[in-house]
């Protein structure tokens, strides 16, 4: 369990700090990508609404957040259905009784309102409905996907050294921790 507990950890902190490395790459590039007549080709036209409950609900869809979300839930279906044999009437069950994106959602909303004011959020989304931006985040699930993907290969290799280190822990009076390299 405590395993489980760990891997999705991992995630959460591989997708904090994909959020963050978008963001500096936005406000890196803001001179280069803002456009301020531009809209989202998703089917939520940018409207510059005085409404911060609005314009984060458009954050969400133009941002690439909701398809983001709906790739690691099927990344996640995918991986319990190939580790544990699971019918598709399980996953779906499983599934069901997930954390639901609208619920996500609304947690999202609810913490940005606390760090986040209506022009901070009116200037996100005119920079996320230009077109460098639309072209990025309908790659966004993709981008999940492989890093999902590189995270398991070094969480595995992670595993097997601990596992290592474990063992020859029970073998090492000093119970120093080896170097890497090191057996």
């Amino acid at each position: 369990m405590k395993e489980n507990s760990s891997y999705r950890n991992e995630i959460v902190i591989a997708l904090i700090g994909l959020a963050g490395i978008v963001f500096t790459a936005v406000i890196s590039n803001y001179d280069k990508v803002f456009n301020s007549s531009g809209s989202a080709d998703s089917g939520f036209p940018y409207e510059n609404v005085d409404d911060l409950d609005m314009q984060l609900r458009y954050f969400i869809e133009v941002s690439g957040f909701r398809s983001s979300m709906e790739e690691l839930k099927k990344i996640s279906a995918e991986k319990y259905k190939l580790k544990h044999n699971a019918s598709d009437v399980v996953i779906n069950c499983i599934q069901d009784n997930q954390i639901q994106t609208e619920q996500m959602i609304e947690l999202v909303i609810k913490i940005h309102k606390n760090h986040i004011n209506l022009q901070q959020m009116k200037d996100l989304n005119r920079l996320y409905s230009s077109e460098s931006m639309k072209s990025y985040t309908k790659s966004s699930p993709l981008i999940v996907r492989d890093l999902l993907a590189g995270l398991d290969l070094i969480y595995e290799r992670m595993h097997v050294r601990n596992m290592a280190i474990s063992g020859a822990g029970r073998n090492n009076s000093d119970n120093s921790c080896p170097a890497v390299g090191e057996e």
